[in-house]
């Protein structure tokens, strides 16, 4: 899963873990769009690859508030 496109804005907003090389770092993102009135945020459970600048979408978060 890729980040829609288009939307208005992304950010980490928990560093979740980091894998024992430092290569890949596993976070929930904040995911903006644009919606008729205004905008939404979907955020997501996410894998960033530092090494190759790839971002991956793991599950859909419905929660971000424990």
């Amino acid at each position: 899963m890729t980040i829609p496109d288009p939307h208005l804005r992304s950010w980490i907003q928990a560093l979740i873990s980091l894998s024992d090389d430092g290569q890949t770092l596993y976070a929930n993102i904040g995911i903006e769009k644009a919606v008729p009135n205004g905008a939404v945020v979907h955020y997501h459970l996410a894998i960033l690859g530092l090494r190759d600048k790839k971002l991956e979408l793991l599950c859909h978060l419905k929660d971000i508030r424990f």
